[in-house]
């Protein structure tokens, strides 16, 4: 049974363990309908911020690799370039 709550919480949310409970004839609360919508959302909330997180990593690191790219290059055109000795 644990198992199953498990599965249900991870792809529907915590929310759809009221569905169990009126499958079993149990009258969820109003509270614990409040309870579970909270948890979801401070999970789906969470969830943004750190693909927020993982999407800022990304690009800081894109732009370091350019910067160094392009100082590398600039550093090698003045060094080949016309007239240089």
């Amino acid at each position: 049974m644990g198992v199953m709550d498990a599965v249900i919480c991870f792809n529907e949310g915590a929310y759809a363990r009221t569905e169990v409970l009126k499958a079993l004839k149990i009258n969820p609360g109003v509270n614990t309908c409040e309870g579970l919508r909270k948890i979801d959302y401070v999970r789906i909330c969470e969830a943004e911020m750190a693909v927020q997180k993982a999407s800022k990593e990304a690009r800081t690191t894109k732009r370091q690799i350019k910067r160094k790219q392009n100082a590398l290059e600039q550093s090698m055109q003045d060094e080949y370039s016309a007239g240089n000795c």
